[in-house]
């Protein structure tokens, strides 16, 4: 007989190194600004739109890219000015994801850290921040399953000004763990001030800043709270999206050796510079680009899921010869590169006593 298990976190309680391999398909929910002004071109001099350039390069991005799981969120455009709306789920099919890309319009706002915490709704499997009768699904299947946002805008933030902590607006709880494994109960609120009281921090100077940078206004609305995309951004990093249940292996979503499904970011300004988007990303455990033309945002767009290949472990589960472990045994691993879609099977002897930092000795697969 022959056990496996595609997060192979159970088969042998001793090789952590080989548990927390995982050669599950990451879930992508790519976030295309839809705000007015992207119907404008880029300052480069280009007569296309930023959004015609947008949703070509999108498409190609996701035609490219078929075996990752893909998504599409956005400004909500029957709500201009508040949260985001979900064009498409992850995990649907190429065609359909390449259709709300294409079926974007701009004409909405800017409401950049409003549109984030209704994508960490629809990461946890929650109800709708700003919608009544809407309940989500989470996309997240397996626990070893890595999880990311890309964020493309070409503008500051506007008109964010409903979310946790501002006005009557109560914190948003969430669960995490800390370094030891723990679960701890968390109140997020954005950062109205260096004193706000949150589980994220609320630094005068942002990171990657040298100044200070305001909490309330942008260059394109006095009245919004700026920095709120940070903030969302930095407590998706850190929340565990589920915390009940069990995956599509039937294995507990609370594993020890996955305790946390949480989600990365990444950003990209097109044909902007803003602290906050760097910030965003820092904070969010991604990457910062910034692109001027079609060439431009296809390379960056190109290099983050260059990087989320490197992030997504290139090691495949387990399997073994037997579900006894112990002298004799054989362990086997598939280990690929997803740039080329090559591999190898390792296998390997348990001698009775592996350590934690290595499976064990090179064997030789006979017919037995």
């Amino acid at each position: 007989d022959w056990s496996s298990d595609v997060c192979s976190s159970d088969l042998f309680p001793s090789h952590d190194n080989a548990q927390l391999s995982t050669s599950v398909t990451p879930n992508i929910l790519l976030h295309i600004d839809n705000s007015g002004s992207m119907g404008n071109p880029p300052s480069s001099g280009v007569t296309k739109s930023k959004m015609t350039i947008a949703k070509e390069v999108a498409t190609s991005l996701v035609d490219k890219n078929q075996h990752l799981r893909w998504g599409v969120f956005s400004f909500n455009p029957n709500d201009n000015d508040t949260g985001g709306v979900l064009q498409s789920a992850v995990g649907s099919s190429i065609a359909t994801v390449k259709t709300s890309i294409n079926n974007l319009s701009p004409d909405t706002w800017t409401p950049l850290g409003e549109a984030a915490l209704e994508m960490s709704r629809y990461w946890s499997g929650s109800s709708s921040y700003y919608r009544s009768n809407v309940n989500y699904t989470s996309p997240i299947q397996y626990r070893c399953q890595k999880n990311f946002n890309i964020i493309i805008t070409d503008g500051f933030s506007t008109k964010d000004n409903e979310l946790p902590g501002l006005g009557t607006r109560g914190a948003e709880a969430y669960q995490t763990f800390d370094s030891s494994g723990v679960v701890i109960n968390k109140s997020f609120k954005v950062c109205k001030d260096t004193s706000t009281i949150s589980s994220v921090t609320c630094p005068a100077k942002l990171e990657g800043s040298a100044v200070n940078n305001p909490f309330v206004g942008s260059p394109d609305d006095a009245s919004t709270y700026g920095r709120s995309l940070r903030d969302v951004v930095m407590m998706m990093a850190d929340r565990d999206m589920k915390t009940s249940g069990n995956d599509a292996d039937n294995r507990d979503f609370n594993d020890p050796m996955f305790p946390k499904q949480n989600v990365l970011s990444f950003t990209i300004g097109f044909s902007v510079d803003d602290p906050v988007l760097k910030a965003t990303a820092i904070v969010g455990g991604g990457t910062y680009a910034t692109a001027g033309n079609q060439t431009e945002l296809l390379n960056s767009l190109n290099s983050v899921v260059a990087s989320i290949a490197d992030m997504t472990s290139n090691a495949g589960g387990l399997a073994v010869k037997s579900a006894v472990v112990g002298a004799g045994n054989k362990f086997f691993q598939p280990v690929f590169n997803p740039k080329g879609w090559y591999g190898e099977l390792r296998c390997f002897d348990n001698g009775g006593a592996v350590g934690n930092n290595a499976l064990g000795s090179a064997c030789i697969v006979t017919g037995n």
